[in-house]
């Protein structure tokens, strides 16, 4: 029941960004540790930002207002529905100066700012559920053996930005605070796969704040290890689907 109470808020208040004033959203939506997030662009390193689908994500489509000067960005994958996917866009790059760049160019947009020395921010929400050929890693989530993307840990490594996990927070209806907690300014330093290890750690910890808060109308679990284990193997880092399970 609350799940459902908030889902709807949800997209009355994604559509609301549409036409927000600057002074309206500052009253509405906090930043915290956003200082340690200057301290990384000082240093001339570019950040990551991942999050789950947990309390209304959209909003940190408006960091651009606490950190003028910077390309704030979010990683996103196109919607089938192209109306859908034309107004997601339009809400996610409305009036803060937030761009919207798909998984497919991401890598050379972050190489192509890093070359013109143009500091970013991008954000990825990293808690979808993966097809089978991307599903590289296994996790105990929520209970459940799940199925994880890691395309955004080797986007982060190969750019080597600092990685930050994003906890959204509800204080009260309507308003929002998101908290950036560092996971690690060395990516590359960390065993293969660590940061999407502590990325789902953090996130269910959040979840379990208030569960209510959470997307759980995606079936995240609709994919199975046993599934896979039967009807796909592992071939020089890539999933292939096994002879015996085609046709």
């Amino acid at each position: 029941k609350g799940f459902y109470h908030w889902v709807w808020d949800y997209c009355f208040e994604a559509t609301k960004l549409l036409s927000i004033k600057e002074d309206h959203l500052k009253k509405r939506f906090k930043v915290c540790n956003v200082d340690e997030v200057e301290a990384c662009f000082d240093n001339g390193q570019n950040v990551a930002a991942v999050l789950g689908h947990y309390c209304n994500w959209e909003w940190l489509s408006c960091m651009g207002i606490y950190l003028p000067g910077k390309v704030m960005g979010l990683v996103y994958h196109p919607l089938a529905n192209k109306p859908f996917d034309e107004l997601f866009k339009k809400i996610r790059s409305s009036s803060r100066g937030s761009v919207v760049i798909s998984k497919k160019h991401i890598i050379r947009k972050l190489i192509e700012y890093r070359q013109k020395k143009i500091m970013s921010l991008f954000g990825y929400i990293s808690d979808q559920g993966p097809k089978w050929e991307n599903i590289h890693l296994w996790l105990n989530f929520m209970h459940h053996d799940t199925g994880v993307f890691t395309g955004a840990e080797r986007i982060m490594r190969k750019v080597n930005d600092a990685v930050f996990y994003v906890e959204m927070s509800r204080p009260k209806r309507g308003y929002y605070n998101a908290t950036f907690k560092l996971i690690t300014k060395n990516p590359n330093a960390l065993p293969e796969y660590e940061i999407t290890r502590r990325f789902f750690a953090l996130l269910e910890n959040t979840i379990r704040k208030d569960p209510k808060f959470y997307l759980w109308s995606h079936n995240r679990w609709k994919r199975t290890h046993e599934e896979f284990d039967r009807r796909f193997e592992v071939v020089n880092g890539k999933v292939i689907e096994k002879a015996s399970s085609k046709g």
